[in-house]
């Protein structure tokens, strides 16, 4: 599969982007490890039980009236939107100014602007994410979700997704879940 890959390298971690299936897409590796991505998966997005899904979008963006990419949402979950999958690369920077660096890539979708940040303070162990949506439409459009970030390829290394070695924790923070912690 043909796909486009950029690394930048923030202190001790790679900040890697790439767009697969036209959908832009990031994920943070440690330095070290940023050789040992399996390029194939993040192009693919191989899961063993449910064959190949896209990459999630780098700006998960939900405008009122959007579907979602399993048609249902209880209302509470705005994954994989229409809007969010049509956004398209336009272009991405890299600047510093005094000890922060920014990486801000642009996407678009005819509809909304979206200005998807990374940034780091030099000799810094935190990286910032941060996601920016202008309306650049004739239209009104209501905003309905806008995560802060969204990291695609939580296991970028294996073939699979060597789900006996990972632990992923939620905090369920809706009335059914009240706020409990699960596994």
């Amino acid at each position: 599969m043909k796909y486009q890959k950029e690394i930048y390298f923030l202190g001790d971690m790679a900040v890697i982007y790439f767009i697969a299936r036209d959908i832009p897409a990031v994920t943070v590796v440690p330095r070290s490890m940023a050789e040992a991505v399996n390029d194939d998966k993040m192009a693919h997005m191989l899961y063993p039980a449910f064959g190949h899904c896209a990459p999630m979008p780098m700006a998960d963006i939900a405008l009122q009236g959007d579907g979602c990419s399993q048609n249902f949402s209880a209302g509470n979950f705005m994954h994989m939107t229409e809007t969010s999958r049509s956004m398209r690369f336009s272009g991405r920077k890299k600047s510093e100014r005094g000890n922060r660096v920014e990486i801000v890539t642009e996407l678009s979708d005819g509809r909304i602007r979206a200005e998807h940040t990374v940034a780091w303070k030099k000799d810094g162990v935190v990286l910032e994410f941060f996601i920016k949506a202008v309306n650049i439409s004739a239209r009104a459009e209501t905003l309905e979700a806008l995560p802060s970030f969204q990291i695609c390829g939580l296991t970028p290394f294996g073939g699979d997704n060597d789900s006996e070695n990972i632990d992923v924790c939620e905090l369920q923070n809706n009335w059914s879940g009240e706020g409990r912690l699960r596994r």
